[in-house]
């Protein structure tokens, strides 16, 4: 969402302008509101006032009929409101028509869910192929609603214990593999798998190595970028792409699957069907499978019948030990490529990473050992230090100026506000040029003259401020 809803501007346009009379004074019956007397505009005004009140929400949402239950479900699945067609194929299954009446729809949603104050709705501009008024309308659960869902509505089966789960750090491993595997051929495959998802988020440039988005790593992020990757792994088997992906409403059914229960593959496709999200039984299965590897999910066996699947009890966490490192003959850090991913991207914040013939060879950088030593795990910091003189050099060298200012000899930095100049410096000098922080670039006063004349070249004018 690229700005938070104004929630409590969306209750009141929802009581005053989207709900009749009749259906304000249902929201209050349905959350336990007393009912304001007066005109239906004293009454919506009294119900907007309450309506974003977590009170009575639990108690309107166990009233619910399982088909708007299902809805609710749909809308808390998606992070981003969700349009009022997402909800066609699941409260008007047998309607085919090419051009639906949205009005009639949305009584069915106002009487089904806006009226038990459960939702709230967002008036969107029209599009092409939508323009009637209710055709893009787009519904939101309130953040403060969410703890209250109660269990998705789904035939489940009884499990108990601890089922199969594989190990996270396993497929990490695997993701390390398909990445250097990848980076090493230059193959632009489309990633299918879990690990090939991961991979394609690592990101090796300039010698640094790290997550898209260059978020410091952790093991909660490290997480969410699984469990994103997992969630899209599951593929559509319809002609048009879905409002919301399927592996992310499967997910959330996952998550709210009654205490103590397990779903079966096909009860899943049944589910999503159910939605009107058509998927391929063998791709359910294999998305299940998927997340029971990734230690996401647990499987339970059952004798002559099919596997049951729930989410693990406690997220997996990968591991943050130290990973094994050799030393090659030029001092360099040499990391395996099914080493576990977590160390390896703390240790990349504090070194220059390449590849040579499928390995990882990691050399100290000072710069940012300088940024990001003090910051580093101690296992993983004294396993470098352990694996290579040159990493024991310099974090010595770090340590003993910590706290110092330091004063560089012969050295200029250059302010490069043009954006296409700086690109063309940092090609055509990569050796002489060093990248800061956006617009500066560092060089030795030796190579000043010929920088100034490149630029000049170019026609843009050089200023020495000192």
């Amino acid at each position: 969402m690229s700005e938070p809803l104004d929630e409590t501007a969306l209750a009141a346009h929802l009581c005053s302008n989207l709900l009749n009379a009749p259906q304000v004074k249902q929201l209050c019956f349905a959350r336990g509101f007393p009912v304001a007397s007066g005109a239906k505009e004293a009454v919506a005004r009294s119900a907007a006032a309450r309506l974003l009140d977590p009170v009575g929400v639990a108690e309107a949402m166990a009233w619910l009929e399982p088909v708007w239950l299902k809805a609710l479900h749909l809308i808390a699945a998606s992070r981003e409101p969700i349009g009022l067609p997402a909800l066609r194929q699941l409260v008007d299954p047998g309607d085919n028509r090419w051009n639906p009446d949205w009005r009639a729809l949305w009584r069915k949603v106002a009487a089904g869910l806006a009226s038990r104050g459960v939702i709230l709705a967002v008036d969107h501009a029209a599009t092409w192929g939508h323009r009637s008024r209710f055709s893009h309308l787009r519904l939101v659960l309130p953040e403060t609603f969410r703890p209250f869902l109660p269990p998705y509505p789904l035939d489940t089966s009884a499990v108990s214990g601890s089922g199969d789960a594989g190990a996270l750090d396993d497929m990490l491993k695997l993701a390390i593999a398909a990445f250097v595997a990848s980076a090493t051929t230059g193959g632009k495959s489309v990633p299918r798998t879990t690990a090939e998802r991961v991979a394609a988020q690592i990101r090796l440039k300039d010698g640094l190595l790290q997550l898209e988005g260059g978020a410091v790593p952790t093991a909660e992020h490290l997480v969410r970028v699984v469990v994103d990757a997992w969630r899209g792994s599951l593929p559509t088997g319809g002609k048009y792409e879905p409002p919301i992906e399927p592996g992310v409403v499967a997910h959330h059914i996952l998550t709210h699957l009654a205490a103590g229960s397990g779903c079966s593959p096909a009860a899943m496709v049944g589910a999503l069907g159910e939605l009107g999200l058509a998927v391929k039984p063998e791709n359910v299965a294999e998305y299940l499978d998927e997340g029971r590897r990734a230690g996401l999910l647990q499987r339970f066996g059952r004798s002559g019948a099919p596997p049951l699947f729930r989410v693990a009890p406690t997220p997996p966490l990968p591991a943050g030990t130290p990973f094994e490192l050799k030393s090659d003959q030029a001092g360099r850090c040499v990391a395996s490529s099914s080493c576990a991913l977590l160390p390896l991207l703390q240790a990349a914040t504090v070194s220059r990473v390449s590849l040579d013939q499928g390995r990882l060879l990691l050399e100290p950088d000072p710069i940012r050992m300088g940024r990001c030593w003090r910051e580093l795990p101690a296992a993983v910091a004294s396993r470098l230090r352990a694996a290579s003189k040159a990493f024991d050099d310099a974090a010595r060298m770090v340590e003993s100026r910590s706290g110092q200012v330091v004063v560089h000899l012969d050295l200029a930095v250059l302010r490069v506000e043009d954006a296409g100049l700086y690109a063309l410096l940092c090609k055509r000098f990569p050796s002489a040029v060093r990248k800061m922080e956006s617009p500066f670039l560092a060089c030795l006063t030796g190579t000043l003259e010929e920088l100034v004349a490149a630029a000049k070249k170019e026609g843009f004018v050089a200023r020495r401020l000192s």
